[in-house]
């Protein structure tokens, strides 16, 4: 856990968990939220260091229907005798027809005109996640060049429906395209800008899984992403929790690869148009353009993409079973300020049953020991 691999006093994170009386444990859905190192913050040179400090590289986009809030909470720690290091964290919140992304950052601490780089995920542990990794493999013989800002195959405004009946087969029988196991790709023609790890919260929608597959691994390819998908599918007839699957998965899938972006989707969202790119921005990203809310307490504004290509169409559903309104949430919001320090990914509690790998995607099913519904 943080709190025992930096020995620093965590002050972060948010909503406590599910801190009801028994008689109200069936209707409540609360989300977790999820925490991150994103920069060092103006450290000072030390003639002992042996080699300069930054944060890793973590950035987080969503694509949800969800309103996400971003925090900055501090921790000290005597590192190189340096005292502060900024630390940020996501609050994942419930909210019909709003999407949002949440990426990054700087990769560097300066101070003055000097910079400084140390790999800090090589040195301390953090939140118990494993930072070996597995890389695909590129050519030997060939050494390639970065992607270009700008990836040259785009096609701009898509016709994305739904009427036609798919299966995962005839989306495997049609696909022009290669994948490897675990639904991951990266480019073999140049080095991607971003490697990005998509986690779609799951439960009961197969349906509309085969529509998001069939239309988003030609989108992501097209973006030259170095990219791989993770559903995080939940287990039992407990009350849905889509915030704390995303925090599931994000811990999950830096165990297989070190992701610098992590896109959070909705399994019945399409975007219509591919230059609305899954991708690391500079501030918070609101990939998907919908009812605006203002969702910063402080720190960072929200960039979204323009009216054009910040469109999505959504499969046309009914609401699922045990996923039904928590008439207690807006009260829990309302006091979010007062309760955000107490819980976050340091008390993210939660058992994988199964983690099953197919050609398009990596499907975990969990249980996230969520109440009756």
């Amino acid at each position: 856990m943080f709190e025992k691999s930096l020995n620093l006093p965590w002050q972060c994170f948010g909503l406590p968990k599910h801190r009801v009386s028994p008689s109200a444990a069936s209707s409540v859905q609360l989300p977790n939220i999820l925490g991150f190192c994103l920069r060092g913050h103006q450290l000072p040179p030390n003639p002992n260091t042996p080699s300069p400090f930054s944060c890793s590289r973590l950035v987080v986009s969503v694509v949800s229907k969800h309103l996400v809030e971003l925090r900055i909470c501090r921790a000290y720690y005597d590192l190189f005798h340096s005292p502060i290091l900024v630390f940020y964290s996501v609050m994942l919140y419930y909210n019909h027809n709003v999407y949002y992304g949440i990426p990054a950052v700087h990769r560097f601490a300066v101070n003055g005109d000097q910079t400084y780089s140390w790999k800090l995920q090589d040195n301390l542990k953090w939140i118990e996640v494993s930072h070996k990794t597995t890389r695909m493999p590129r050519s030997p013989n060939k050494t390639l060049d970065l992607c270009p800002e700008m990836p040259p195959r785009l096609e701009g405004p898509l016709k994305v429906e739904f009427n036609t009946k798919r299966t995962l087969e005839s989306v495997k029988a049609e696909a022009s395209y290669s994948l490897q196991m675990g639904g991951r790709y990266k480019p073999s023609d140049c080095i991607s800008r971003h490697k990005v790890a998509v986690i779609i919260p799951f439960r009961n929608r197969h349906e509309h899984l085969v529509h998001w597959l069939y239309y988003m691994h030609p989108i992501l390819i097209r973006q030259q992403l170095d990219y791989g998908v993770y559903i995080l599918n939940q287990d039992g007839e407990g009350i849905f929790n889509r915030a704390k699957l995303m925090n599931v998965g994000f811990v999950e899938a830096q165990k297989e690869y070190d992701y610098d972006c992590f896109v959070f989707s909705d399994v019945d969202l399409v975007p219509l148009d591919d230059r609305n790119i899954y991708r690391c921005y500079d501030n918070p990203r609101h990939l998907a353009v919908a009812m605006d809310k203002r969702i910063i307490f402080r720190g960072m504004s929200i960039s979204r993409p323009d009216g054009v290509t910040g469109k999505y169409r959504m499969v046309r559903h009914q609401r699922d079973k045990h996923n039904e309104p928590n008439p207690e949430n807006p009260g829990k919001l309302s006091r979010t300020k007062e309760t955000m320090d107490n819980d976050g990914l340091n008390t993210l509690s939660y058992t994988v049953k199964e983690i099953s790998k197919d050609l398009y995607f990596t499907f975990i099913t969990v249980d996230i020991h969520a109440p009756a519904s």
